[in-house]
């Protein structure tokens, strides 16, 4: 059976809610919408209401943000990744144990019927020992094709719960989970450090601040460090928005500075200002530039959208 000629890509986070009419051939994004209403916003709304079934109450939610990328005047499929797969999803799927290759062939998908017109095709998350993940998967899987000609190393997926996925010839063995942006979020809007810190632009100020915490969190740690941020404030009135840097500094540094023990490749995913400060601070980490490797954001678009591609070729070929 063909591939549909467009298909609804989705990505439904705890958080954030995304909806992308793709272009199989060319994923050239023909409409999108987005929105905060993620599965535990969702999820949230249907405890709290006794009329309809999960399945139902989900699917309801679905055919009503369609509406404002589609008409679903002919068959439809949407590929979804992410936290739909998870107790709070729509659908809960159990984890696929690592390792899983290039092909994605290992992942465990289940398509499922929403109305005659419509299906969802939703994708599990990933397990290995005591660690879990559910759509960070998918966008490794899609930038294997940018790998191939990296035969081993460590691809690092920098985010609010970075992951660390260890590969080698074309396969993804190994992951571990970083919270260094949740951390960071507690503690510069929750803790005593809130106080005397402030965000603002990466200037040659900040990124002096910010190189010097990735120096500490390697030399020394995070944990000893963190309190001298507001020590720093108090007794040197240091500058809030250099004290926003060098905590942000003292959690990355801390995050990478295994690497600094290993020789392997170092391949990063991330965009914007957070590609810049993981550069920053692998440049401090790593000294040798030939270890590492950083993907541009064009790539980094059409990442999880080419796994979701990955997965619904391998659906079609099963019918």
């Amino acid at each position: 059976m063909s591939l549909p000629k467009t298909f609804i890509s989705c990505d439904w986070g705890t958080s954030n809610f995304r909806l992308r009419v793709i272009d199989t051939s060319t994923l050239e994004v023909i409409k999108e919408f987005s929105s905060s209403e993620g599965v535990k916003e969702v999820y949230q709304n249907y405890i709290a209401q006794q009329e309809l079934d999960k399945h139902t109450f989900y699917a309801n939610f679905l055919k009503e943000k369609l509406k404002e990328v589609t008409d679903l005047a002919e068959k439809t499929i949407i590929v979804a990744s992410g936290m739909v797969s998870s107790s709070m999803g729509m659908y809960e799927l159990d984890y696929t144990s690592m390792p899983f290759s290039s092909t994605g062939d290992e992942l465990f998908s289940k398509m499922v019927t929403i109305s005659e017109d419509l299906s969802l095709l939703i994708i599990s998350g990933v397990k290995q020992g005591d660690n879990v993940m559910r759509g960070e998967e998918i966008q490794a899987l899609g930038l294997t094709a940018y790998l191939e000609g990296v035969e081993a190393g460590v691809l690092l997926l920098p985010g609010t719960h970075s992951k660390h996925l260890t590969f080698k010839e074309n396969t993804f063995h190994l992951f571990d989970t970083y919270m260094t942006g949740e951390m960071f979020d507690m503690l510069s809007k929750h803790s005593i450090l809130s106080n005397s810190i402030a965000k603002g632009p990466l200037i040659e100020n900040t990124e002096k601040a910010f190189r010097e915490g990735v120096r500490k969190a390697m030399v020394e740690g995070v944990s000893k460090n963190l309190f001298k941020v507001r020590a720093k404030s108090l007794l040197e009135n240091r500058d809030k928005v250099e004290s926003y840097y060098y905590l942000s500094g003292l959690l990355i540094g801390d995050e990478l500075s295994y690497l600094k023990e290993q020789d392997q490749k170092v391949v990063v995913a991330a965009s914007g200002l957070l590609n810049c400060l993981y550069q920053m601070a692998l440049e401090e980490v790593i000294h040798d530039r030939e270890r590492l490797l950083f993907f541009d954001e064009n790539i980094l678009e059409k990442a999880l959208l080419t796994g979701q591609k990955k997965i619904l070729e391998q659906q079609h070929e099963c019918v």
